[in-house]
């Protein structure tokens, strides 16, 4: 727009004065690497971002979340984070002799499901397309060892993301952990995509799926395994950064501005 406004000066200026219509078109052609670098610098300091996230802290409710039986947890309205509420399942089963991919033998404990409506299906969507980079939930359990976080990020037909087993993903016993997942094409986070690749999985989240990485061949009695603050964080651009992206236009404005002549 501030090229045209300068190309119409200078058409007018045209028909009143041949010196002046050239001296116009000739500012708004040294505008132009002006206006370029301005764009570029407010655009590549436009993408530092904060981040917003969207949360499921389980204050009112289970809020559709079921536990790896497909059945409803306990809901406890305090002593999760902050005291807040939170969901618990507690087990009795014996760990496989081995697991998945070569990782050890793991078992899905929460399900939050695009049929239940978990969380208002808060969590199913287009992944990518969101902007969303990293997913974190804050787990606790009760068994006497540290134990690996597991999380499945499911798109249907076998397509889905499944967490790596490493130590960043580790659980002390009895100890409230926030883990946080990044949201990128690597291992790790993720061991596998089943059928599909993290593109077609991330583009179609539906269901997610959280538990725990196992010891082989091992009986747990009564492994309770608890959940709070399940979220996934979004980028937004800071005030500071469409400040300085609106002082890159009033620097362009003034340097289009024309200088007077010394008399």
């Amino acid at each position: 727009m501030l090229i045209l406004r300068n190309v119409r000066l200078a058409l007018f200026a045209v028909s009143s004065a041949p010196s002046h219509a050239l001296l116009a078109i000739g500012k708004t052609m040294k505008l132009l690497p002006r206006l370029a670098f301005v764009s570029a610098l407010a655009l590549a300091t436009v993408s530092a971002s904060a981040a917003t996230a969207s949360t499921e802290t389980f204050d009112a409710g289970a809020n559709g979340w079921l536990t790896g039986t497909s059945a409803a947890p306990t809901h406890h309205t305090s002593g999760g984070v902050g005291d807040s509420g939170y969901v618990s399942f507690t087990s009795t089963f014996t760990s496989g002799a081995s697991g998945p991919f070569g990782a050890p033998p793991l078992q899905i404990l929460f399900r939050g499901n695009n049929a239940a409506d978990a969380s208002g299906d808060a969590f199913v969507g287009n992944w990518l397309e969101d902007g969303i980079q990293s997913f974190s939930v804050t787990v606790r359990h009760n068994h006497t060892e540290a134990l690996n976080l597991y999380a499945r990020f499911d798109a249907g037909s076998g397509r889905a993301a499944s967490l790596a087993y490493d130590a960043q993903y580790a659980i002390a016993p009895d100890t409230w952990t926030t883990i946080t997942i990044s949201i990128a094409d690597g291992n790790p986070p993720f061991l596998s995509y089943g059928a599909g690749s993290f593109d077609s999985v991330f583009s179609n989240i539906q269901n997610l799926q959280v538990g725990l990485y196992l010891p082989t061949s091992t009986t747990f009695a009564n492994l309770r395994f608890d959940l709070d603050n399940v979220s996934t964080v979004t980028p937004v651009p800071e005030p500071a950064s469409l400040a300085l992206f609106m002082l890159g236009g009033i620097a362009t404005v003034a340097a289009a501005r024309p200088q007077r002549r010394a008399r």
